[in-house]
């Protein structure tokens, strides 16, 4: 079986759904994974536009378009007949003549039909149009998919229930997991480096990328109400948030915004964590959202509060489900004094596993196929 996969993140950002999925596909899968780039991209960085083996399966490469050309829809589709001819070319290159395409970015909606594919694979993590920088003009693309697309994936409930009233058929929930394994480091003896080991604790910890959903008048209200309480931040920072975290910095000795810190080691920051959050907020994009984080945190066996996300509002009882500020407030005092269920905590985890979450997907790519 050959798979196109065409993403809307690069390999090497972080490690989440994209590739936790394909690198559990069945080995003799060949799988090309093309990764978003741009002339400008390329003139800068130009190696990171090499091919390159990631697994011994799959391949990752590098699409070229030109973003000024998308703002307009005549010229939209000279990018349209790029994305095309790249995909053909690397085609070609890697012997793949009749693949299943599995697309995240909804803008490579232009290759369908074009690519000898034996099925197209729309997978939908997220609820795109709800990003406040995407152009509207997307919606077209994403529509298209969810019309024509052979089967569609989606990561949540909410997103289920939201695409069932524009199609009734070949529709999966198949929701995020966790690299089990990898998280119960977190419980171990392992290192606690040395950025976060002499921080003052207790430590409310997060860990994932710091965008428009992140709730900083929450994460202040804990600043201010916990003094004594060290709030440190892991994972990139959009540049619009980075104003907000600078001033936190300097406003709140408590405050620690550690920027971006490999896959491998957050079981390590982890594991100095006495608390984990999840300080989002409550609208449309968030509602959609079935968070990664939320089954790493337990599977490191440690406490959560989490604002009132529709797909954690399921393990109410077990995580701290907060309603309001005060109730997370609330919630921070107990967490840091209270017993918990481990064993709940883990099993909430082995239920949610990458290997399973992937088994699923591959079971439902080999059914549609035979259709």
């Amino acid at each position: 079986m050959d798979v196109v996969c065409f993403s809307d993140i690069n390999w090497d950002f972080l490690w989440q759904r994209h590739q936790q999925l394909l690198t559990r596909f069945p080995e003799d899968w060949k799988i090309l994974y093309i990764q978003p780039s741009f002339i400008g991209v390329m003139i800068k960085q130009p190696t990171r536009f090499l091919p390159r083996l990631v697994k011994d399966n799959i391949r990752v490469v590098s699409l070229l378009t030109i973003p000024f050309f998308d703002k307009f829809s005549i010229l939209r589709k000279i990018n349209n007949l790029l994305i095309v001819f790249c995909t053909h070319f690397f085609m070609k290159i890697y012997e793949i003549k009749t693949p299943i395409v599995i697309i995240y970015e909804p803008r490579c909606s232009c290759v369908v039909g074009k690519l000898n594919e034996l099925l197209v694979h729309y997978e939908i993590a997220d609820d795109r149009l709800e990003f406040a920088k995407v152009p509207k003009w997307i919606k077209t693309d994403i529509d298209f998919l969810i019309q024509n697309a052979d089967l569609v994936t989606v990561a949540s409930q909410y997103l289920y229930n939201k695409l069932a009233k524009k199609r009734r058929h070949n529709i999966f929930l198949v929701g995020n997991g966790v690299e089990v394994e990898h998280f119960k480091k977190a419980r171990e003896n392992i290192e606690i480096p040395k950025d976060i080991c002499d921080i003052k604790k207790p430590i409310l910890g997060y860990v994932g990328t710091i965008g428009e959903w992140f709730d900083f008048p929450l994460i202040e209200a804990v600043l201010k109400n916990f003094s004594d309480v060290s709030v440190v931040l892991i994972g990139p920072i959009y540049p619009e948030q980075r104003i907000e975290v600078n001033r936190l910095k300097k406003s709140y000795l408590n405050f620690y915004a550690l920027g971006e810190r490999p896959y491998k080691l957050l079981p390590n920051f982890i594991r100095a964590f006495d608390v984990c959050i999840i300080p989002f907020k409550i609208y449309e994009l968030t509602r959609g959202v079935n968070p990664n984080k939320l089954y790493e945190y337990l599977a490191s066996g440690k406490p959560v509060i989490s604002t009132a996300l529709p797909e954690v509002k399921k393990y109410n009882g077990t995580v701290y489900v907060a309603e309001n500020y005060d109730e997370f407030l609330l919630y921070i005092s107990k967490a840091l004094t209270s017993t918990y269920d481990l064993e709940k905590f883990l099993e909430i985890a082995n239920e949610n596993t990458w290997e399973e979450k992937a088994k699923e997907i591959v079971r439902i790519i080999q059914t549609e196929k035979k259709r």
